[in-house]
């Protein structure tokens, strides 16, 4: 691995922690854990398997994982932004 990968592949991970720690602070998701984060990024990469499912730290993943975990992350955060302002709107 090249620094420069390392360094992008940090990046991605540190987006995923992030997004994960102010998902629980606004209270989108009830466990702002490693542990939960953990269980959430195997939902997200054995989900298409067939068979054993491998376990995944979300401080290992490669970039192309990090990236898989990433962006339907930010799509559940942006539904869940979304739900919140329109619950402001319609009460």
């Amino acid at each position: 691995l090249s620094p420069k990968s390392s360094a992008k592949q940090l990046g991605e991970i540190n987006k995923i922690r992030a997004i994960w720690i102010t998902m629980h602070k606004q209270g989108f998701v009830r466990d702002g854990s490693e542990t939960a984060l953990d269980a959430y990024v195997n939902r997200m990469l054995n989900r298409a398997k067939v068979g054993a499912n491998v376990r995944y730290h979300t401080h290992f993943l490669t970039q192309q994982q990090a990236i898989q975990v990433l962006e339907p992350l930010k799509k559940w955060y942006q539904r869940e932004l979304l739900k919140e302002q329109q619950g402001d709107n319609n009460g």
